[in-house]
């Protein structure tokens, strides 16, 4: 799943996120968004790489077909949040920022 096909998911939260209001989001590297400032202040991951191995996949595109109660577990087990889709939300709020 492309980011910005899991953003426009995401945008479904209610929070008045509009996609149209960033250009080029489809082109925003993953890495971006889960910086490692982000992950090593929120979780016990050091990068990208680090939360790929920890869900079981070796690329970002690889993340869509991976089960969501694996997402969840993993960012329960290694944040500070409740559910991937939380986390994901934080890490888009905090790049916005």
């Amino acid at each position: 799943m492309a980011l910005g096909d899991l953003l426009k998911k995401l945008d479904s939260d209610g929070d008045g996120f509009d996609l149209k209001d960033i250009k080029n989001i489809t082109k925003l590297d993953f890495g971006e968004l889960l910086s490692g400032d982000f992950l090593q202040k929120f979780t016990q991951f050091g990068s990208v790489k680090d939360l790929l191995a920890k869900v079981g996949v070796g690329k970002v595109e690889e993340l869509g077909s991976v089960d969501e109660n694996k997402l969840n577990s993993v960012a329960k087990e290694n944040s500070s949040f409740g559910s991937w889709q939380e986390m994901i939300k934080a890490a888009k709020d905090n790049f916005l920022k």
